[in-house]
């Protein structure tokens, strides 16, 4: 089995080409991982709570709108589950 000593060693010696292509591998991989935990703690009514955390505080006016930034490329799919979950509110995303 591979450690994490062993894995750190290798990524340091490799070429800056093969280090661009193994981050862009590496950041891929970690955003699937993310986006499957997340589309499990969503169909597990793990973030109901927060949900309604967020619409108490939005229909209360102690909300800021939010402004675009750059999505990491291959994040944000597990929003999807979110949305189909939580979509028959009249929650409205305002962006500056």
């Amino acid at each position: 089995m591979t450690t994490v000593a062993e894995i750190s060693g290798a990524v340091k010696r490799l070429p800056k080409k093969d280090l661009a292509r193994f981050r862009k591998w590496f950041a891929d991989y970690d955003a699937a991982a993310w986006d499957k935990q997340l589309e499990a703690d969503v169909a597990a009514g793990r973030l109901d709570a927060l949900v309604r955390e967020a619409r108490r505080d939005l229909k209360a006016g102690r909300t800021t709108p939010l402004c675009p930034t750059e999505r990491l490329r291959g994040s944000g799919a597990a929003i999807a589950p979110c949305r189909k979950k939580f979509d028959n509110s009249q929650t409205v995303v305002t962006f500056c």
